[in-house]
């Protein structure tokens, strides 16, 4: 397990960040979680309305 964590601190974790911290990548990531609220909603509303698809209420 020391092992796999050293080399995530010492590898991956660098990488990762450098990937992170790209222009690109942020922007996206900020546009995401912009819209997430909006798709969340959308997501509640379309499966409260699946149910009186079968039964009228």
């Amino acid at each position: 397990m020391n092992k796999f964590m050293d080399f995530l601190n010492n590898s991956f974790a660098p990488r990762a960040q450098k990937i992170a911290n790209n222009q690109w990548i942020v922007t996206l990531k900020n546009s995401v979680l912009e819209v997430l609220p909006f798709i969340l909603v959308g997501s509640v509303v379309s499966i409260l309305s699946i149910p009186g698809n079968w039964w009228s209420w």
